[in-house]
């Protein structure tokens, strides 16, 4: 009796652990709007602090991810779409942060130029400086020759 117990246990624990795995899998797996709103704003903020223009491989790779994710969030693949706005996510802070890093090199070389352009001209208005000499020493000089000539 024991055996046949044991046996019809294991045929209906079987297909209710499945399901019961199942069903939570179903239940955990929820649309991840949230990953993917954090990545179109970070997509966004990137655009707007010029990482087109100094990170534009970056931001296009956060982009076509971005893409990607909400293609699976329409085939409701939640667990694809949330990787992929995670990725997402990831590519455009690191295009956010080449686009600082390149940003401050050009304001870093601009300002040596600029630094090294006024060197120059303070160079060029110290060699043109002209010293002359005081008003009165005309003067003097014309009385030293009045005394001489007496």
């Amino acid at each position: 009796m024991m055996r046949k117990n044991t046996a019809v246990q294991r045929w209906i624990a079987g297909p209710l652990l499945s399901g019961a795995l199942g069903v939570s899998a179903c239940a955990t797996a929820q649309p991840p709007v949230a990953s993917l709103s954090q990545a179109e704003l970070a997509v966004r903020q990137a655009d707007e602090r010029n990482a087109s223009q100094y990170a534009p491989m970056e931001l296009q790779s956060a982009r076509d991810k971005l893409d990607d994710a909400r293609l699976a969030l329409d085939a409701q693949e939640y667990e694809r779409a949330h990787r992929l706005a995670e990725q997402a996510l990831a590519d455009a802070h690191l295009a956010e942060a080449r686009a600082e890093v390149e940003s401050s090199r050009q304001t870093a070389h601009d300002l040596r130029l600029t630094i090294e352009a006024l060197r120059d001209e303070v160079a060029r208005a110290s060699a043109a400086t002209v010293y002359l000499l005081p008003p009165s020493a005309p003067m003097e000089l014309q009385l030293a020759r009045e005394e001489l000539d007496r």
